[in-house]
């Protein structure tokens, strides 16, 4: 059964949402900048030579000791080198780390002198080194902790903190000492991290994607719920016990989970698969004051929020969304806030963000994309263009049932659950559906050219989707489609 919610409110659909019997909601794509190029993004080297369609990243990391920048995810090849999981880039190319993890790698950092990399590989070295879920690497070769977990641990993150190594993820077991997913290691041998329970029902294991020290205080983000402790997806050490975050249990909804926390201008942010239908105060990300939470600048709108970076007087966010704001300005998987406004910018992003990073002095974005504004930019890109954005002001809805331009394109209804109708001014060839990971679900060859198209989408899990419509004229229009 597919459970439906609210992702955009009366308000936000009035706002840009126009009706001739129908809901309708229509823009311009950016899509269209692809043939003359967008020089506000560029690709690092050949990393799209080789990469599959399907590949992605979930980590970035800026070692300024050895001025590299790590990439980690799943994939096998890079530059047409068999570059399993990892890479590192020099200024000039991207390099194997030796043989790599053969499996995802979620969290890459420094400690110690070595880079340390977290994920669900099993092991690295042509698996001649056993490495549950957590490896190093000293520049040239590696090499495992030398007590790891009990059980098959996944390593989602790490934090340094008063100079010991905070490991986050999804573990029970370290040695003969139960971590719950979060442990300390200062090098030599690990310890546990104030006694912390499991908050995960029955014989679940907890997972924490984030962590955080706010005022002093220890927070956890993830996913998690136990009707016995009464907190859900987020928890604070308050120097005694573990506590909820604001009224118990801190987040609302079962479908609810933290993806990201960030400290900006004095507030803790968190983003992920957060709901204001399901009582919460935001959508996507909100923010703590130290006593109570608040929305931020009217939410995000889409399927989820995955990353967030503060770096300088901004806060970037990055994910799986297609508006931000009040005034719902159009923002394809990134945007800006600057503590009082959203903006975004000119570039629509075929698919998630997952992470996000500074590399001398710019923007990184890595995920599961493959073009940004029309241009092949396989899952890493650097933004060229400084502090400029596109726009902070509203997405201005028109009274059109037809697009007027050869490069526009109508989607409605948006959200869809049933069935979604596509008009574009020229016949269309194809169609194509794009889940978060850039994958194909759908390949639709058969529409007579027509210049309006309706699809049955029931079959489909809830998400934002891009939609690529192929036209007589060989033509390439982009669209979100939320699926509720």
């Amino acid at each position: 059964m597919k459970i439906k919610f609210k992702i955009i409110d009366l308000l936000h659909q009035a706002k840009y949402l126009k009706t001739l019997g129908l809901i309708a909601v229509f823009v311009f794509t950016t899509t269209i900048k692809g043939q003359n190029g967008n020089h506000n993004w560029q690709g690092f080297g050949s990393v799209t030579k080789g990469m599959a369609y399907n590949d992605y990243l979930n980590t970035v990391f800026h070692d300024t000791i050895d001025d590299l920048l790590y990439m980690g995810g799943l994939f096998t090849n890079v530059n047409n080198h068999f570059t399993p999981c990892i890479a590192a880039w020099n200024g000039t190319q991207w390099n194997p780390l030796d043989s790599g993890t053969y499996d995802n790698v979620w969290a890459i950092t420094r400690y110690q002198n070595k880079i340390y990399v977290g994920g669900q590989f099993r092991s690295v070295d042509y698996d001649n080194i056993p490495a549950n879920g957590i490896a190093t690497w000293d520049g040239s070769q590696w090499d495992s902790l030398p007590i790891s977990f009990k059980n098959n641990g996944n390593v989602l993150g790490f934090k340094e903190y008063n100079n010991e190594l905070y490991v986050f993820g999804s573990f029970d077991t370290i040695g003969n000492i139960a971590m719950n997913s979060l442990a300390k290691w200062n090098g030599s041998q690990w310890s546990d991290v104030y006694n912390l329970p499991n908050f995960a029902s029955g014989n679940s294991i907890q997972g924490i994607n984030e962590i955080e020290f706010y005022n002093g205080n220890l927070y956890i983000g993830g996913n998690f719920y136990n009707p016995t402790n009464n907190i859900r997806d987020i928890a604070m050490y308050d120097g005694t016990n573990w506590v909820s975050v604001g009224p118990a249990p801190g987040m609302y909804g079962g479908l609810n989970y933290i993806h990201d926390m960030e400290i900006y201008k004095g507030d803790l942010y968190v983003a992920g698969s957060i709901y204001k239908s399901a009582g919460n105060v935001g959508n996507f990300i909100q923010r703590w004051d130290g006593s109570q939470w608040h929305e931020v600048g009217g939410s995000l709108w889409g399927t989820q929020a995955r990353c967030l970076l503060a770096h300088k007087d901004y806060l970037y966010v990055g994910g799986e969304f297609g508006w931000a704001g009040e005034d719902s300005i159009p923002a394809y998987s990134l945007a800006r806030w600057d503590g009082s406004q959203w903006c975004a910018y000119d570039s629509y992003i075929n698919a998630s963000v997952i992470d996000l990073a500074i590399y001398k002095d710019t923007l990184i974005v890595a995920g599961g994309f493959s073009t940004i504004a029309g241009d092949t930019i396989h899952k890493i890109a650097k933004y060229t263009n400084g502090n400029w954005v596109d726009s902070c002001g509203a997405l201005v809805g028109i009274n059109n049932p037809l697009p007027n331009t050869q490069n526009s394109i109508l989607i409605y209804p948006n959200p869809a659950n049933a069935s979604v109708t596509i008009v574009t001014a020229d016949d269309i060839t194809e169609v194509k559906f794009y889940n978060a990971l850039g994958q194909v679900v759908l390949s639709n060859t058969s529409m007579n050219n027509s210049k309006k198209v309706i699809l049955n989408v029931q079959a489909y899990p809830m998400g934002m989707y891009t939609i690529q419509v192929k036209t007589r004229e060989n033509q390439l229009l982009h669209q979100k489609l939320i699926i509720q």
